[in-house]
């Protein structure tokens, strides 16, 4: 098996177990709440966010991680004997994640060349955040596994991640208010008509649909997924805001009726989601038929 190494940001919301299994190192975003600076599930979760922001504190700020940071990880890994790290962050278009993750490998070259002669560090835009990262990551290290190279590995990802497709259910919009991401009319608007907008995350995140109603958004989510997917009875990942798994019974269930299977992931959205999109989230991941 080729000596590589997964990195990822903590945006992904990798399952532990997964994170364990497959050695992939992940790399925490800072959260900056008014109390102080905290790492993403490390010591700030997602339960953590919902219990602060019912509190009355507003929506946390998030920070990059540093290209410094980047730096000693790849010092770490190159001193690990790794050769290859192959790096996935989370949309580069929402974030500054992936150009700090390109400057560390840069920072290692400058600042210890007589490791990075020896390393070679790959970075991959996921064009997005959260689970469906991991069914790319679980897809990738199966071809790894397998023989696969670094190269190969990462043109994998790539064209995987052309194809990579989020829609996303949001049942309240007071997070998306709080955070900016809504202006207060369009929240108070959307609220008051009961609109569900849903939402695909890849590159410039928009609103593609919206249903009046909590259960016709979820059954519009299904019905959207079986019109985009390359293979709608194949693999996809159901993500999720708070720790209600009802919405997620429902959308398996949608899918399900409309011929879709099982999903190959659940998992919920950690902070850096969760403070855009709030705790009444539910969305479905999956590999699109054409690029996006």
């Amino acid at each position: 098996m080729p000596n590589i190494r997964i990195m990822v940001d903590s945006a992904s919301d990798l399952e532990e177990k997964f994170i364990e299994k497959y050695g992939i190192q992940v790399m925490p975003c800072h959260i900056e709440t008014q109390d102080g600076s905290y790492l993403e599930n490390v010591d700030f979760t997602a339960d953590d966010l919902y219990a602060y922001v019912d509190a009355g504190n507003p929506v946390p700020k998030t920070s990059q991680i540093t290209a410094i940071e980047w730096m000693e990880a790849y010092e770490e890994a190159c001193l690990d004997g790794v050769e290859d790290v192959i790096v996935i962050t989370m949309n580069s278009a929402a974030s500054g994640t992936y150009a700090a993750a390109g400057q560390g490998a840069e920072l290692l070259r400058e600042e210890r060349p007589d490791l990075a002669e020896k390393l070679t560090v790959r970075v991959v835009d996921s064009t997005g955040f959260s689970v469906p990262i991991q069914m790319a990551i679980y897809r990738v290290m199966n071809l790894i596994d397998h023989g696969a190279s670094a190269r190969e590995a990462e043109a994998y990802l790539n064209e995987w991640f052309s194809h990579q497709a989020i829609l996303l259910g949001i049942c309240s919009l007071t997070y998306a208010r709080k955070s900016g991401r809504l202006s207060t009319v369009a929240a108070f608007v959307g609220e008051v008509l009961g609109l569900k907008p849903i939402m695909l995350l890849h590159t410039k995140n928009s609103v593609v649909a919206k249903a009046r109603g909590e259960r016709a958004m979820i059954d519009r989510l299904a019905q959207m997924y079986v019109s985009m997917a390359e293979d709608p009875k194949g693999d996809y990942v159901i993500a999720y805001g708070g720790p209600d798994k009802s919405r997620v019974k429902l959308l398996i269930a949608a899918i399900k009726k409309l011929g879709g299977g099982s999903p190959l992931f659940v998992n919920r959205f950690g902070p850096c989601v969760g403070m855009n999109a709030g705790p009444e989230t539910v969305g479905v991941g999956f590999r699109a038929k054409d690029p996006l």
